[in-house]
């Protein structure tokens, strides 16, 4: 087989298996560069979320509970509450008066989904999930794998999310969901999505390398073929 043939073929075969990434990255990337990303992508644009508010006298809380780390308050579909994180990792949640907090109610939660919601369509639904929703397209799971929580979705497709006790947890799109699958794609991690220096995204890129230099030479040969025809006629 001839240098010509042999490149001819690696550059063909290449092809077959590069079409496809290439085009994945092309239309990842113009997605990208076209969604604002903190606005519709992040969902912010949606939601007001809830304020930080100013911890109140919480002595009684240690006072009365061993192995506290930390307390944060939040503003919850219940009101003012406290975050108590305890040395094993663990965190439980009371109110200001220090009693420990029960779930939250869906009519809570359907109230409060609605105060923080910036735009102007109606609520749909609110579900509580006891379990993981599958993933989409068999790739993003936008809630983390998390189980125990409220759902509140409104006609415009954007979903909020709610601890047992209320507090907000993030606001998931479409655009969201878009965006997490084709990051991906992007980067051939299809397990986490975080993982950019994966052995499969290695391979491919080694082949685009090999890819884009066969299709060079090819490009050079052709450039001299076609100088010696025009050499030929212009004797």
């Amino acid at each position: 087989m001839s240098f010509r043939n042999l490149v001819w073929s690696l550059h063909k075969y290449i092809s077959y298996f590069m079409f496809a990434q290439i085009f994945l990255w092309i239309v990842g990337g113009v997605l990208f560069a076209t969604i604002p990303f903190e606005s519709l992508v992040k969902g912010n644009v949606y939601v007001e979320k809830p304020k930080a508010v100013a911890i109140p006298n919480a002595t009684h809380i240690f006072a009365s509970h061993a192995n506290l780390q930390s307390l944060q308050s939040h503003t919850t579909a219940q009101g003012v509450a406290i975050q108590a994180r305890q040395l094993d990792g663990s965190s439980a949640w009371f109110d200001v008066q220090g009693q420990v907090m029960q779930a939250a109610s869906e009519g809570q939660i359907r109230q409060f989904s609605q105060q923080i919601y910036q735009a102007q369509d109606p609520l749909t639904h609110v579900n509580w999930l006891t379990e993981t929703p599958p993933k989409w397209l068999g790739l993003v799971d936008e809630i983390g794998g998390m189980s125990g929580i409220w759902q509140a979705q409104f006609e415009d497709g954007v979903r909020l999310y709610f601890t047992d006790v209320g507090k907000f947890i993030t606001v998931r799109t479409d655009y969201w969901l878009w965006y997490d699958a084709l990051w991906r794609l992007h980067i051939m991690d299809y397990s986490n999505g975080e993982d950019f220096n994966n052995w499969l995204l290695r391979i491919i890129s080694w082949l685009g390398l090999i890819f884009v230099l066969t299709g060079l030479v090819l490009s050079f040969n052709a450039f001299k073929r076609t100088m010696k025809k025009m050499q030929r006629k212009n004797r």
